[in-house]
């Protein structure tokens, strides 16, 4: 019981550096995963922007964004329904 207790203290000390590691490494991961995602985004073709709704300029507005700010999901997503909203078939009245 003793020794049980003398070892969990120094784990206990360094939990906090190793918990700041851990976050700094997340973090270099999230950042990593962003620049990828924008780098592909990137590289999709007019057409395939168009198939999901995305214009150049939006895609050239989110690289053109802080690494450090993820990717704006919510002004992505306003896009498409913009888009879709120009591009729908007018409705006519019956």
């Amino acid at each position: 019981m003793i020794a049980s207790s003398s070892t969990a203290r120094p784990a206990e000390r360094t939990g906090g550096r190793l918990s700041g590691v851990r976050d700094l490494l997340t973090w270099i991961a999230a950042l990593w995963r962003t620049h990828r995602d924008r780098r592909e985004l990137a590289m999709l073709s007019d057409a395939m922007l168009a198939d999901i709704g995305l214009t150049r300029a939006d895609v050239e507005r989110e690289t053109m964004r802080p690494i450090w700010n993820g990717i704006d999901y919510a002004a992505l997503q306003a896009a498409r329904e913009r888009h879709a909203r120009r591009t729908e078939p007018a409705k006519r009245p019956r």
